[in-house]
């Protein structure tokens, strides 16, 4: 097991991370998304994503326990979690601007903390080696 506070924080980052999109989800499955404003087909596009969200999520799981049990392909997994979430964020800035959705009365900083906290993870798994 690691001894290392680095990788036991980022580890931690992973999982909640990843219970952070579980619960996102959720929510967003129980929410009416009856708001005017919102654009025509954002229930189609947002349900389109729940698949890689999901993966996404058991990847930094799993990443997260090799990391934590020091195994020695913790890096690659957390290199495809890491392209995962960047792909991700990424079509969701530019969905959200396409859209005019990073507006404050529209959500926009629940959107911009959300895109930038996937692409501070996504960074920090590119950068610190893990195995």
């Amino acid at each position: 097991m690691t001894s290392s506070p680095l990788l036991w924080a980022l580890s931690l980052w992973m999982i909640a991370t990843a219970v952070g999109s579980v619960v996102y989800w959720v929510r967003w499955f129980r929410a009416p998304h009856d708001q005017e404003w919102l654009p025509a087909g954002y229930v189609g596009h947002e349900k389109a994503l729940v698949y890689p969200n999901a993966i996404m999520s058991l990847m930094l799981v799993t990443t997260a326990v090799m990391t934590i049990f020091e195994r020695p392909n913790a890096n690659n997994v957390g290199l495809v979690a890491a392209g995962m979430m960047g792909l991700l964020a990424i079509i969701d800035i530019a969905y959200l601007f396409e859209h005019d959705l990073f507006r404050g009365e529209r959500g926009g900083r629940v959107n911009a903390a959300m895109v930038l906290a996937l692409l501070a993870l996504t960074c920090m798994l590119i950068a610190v080696p893990l195995s």
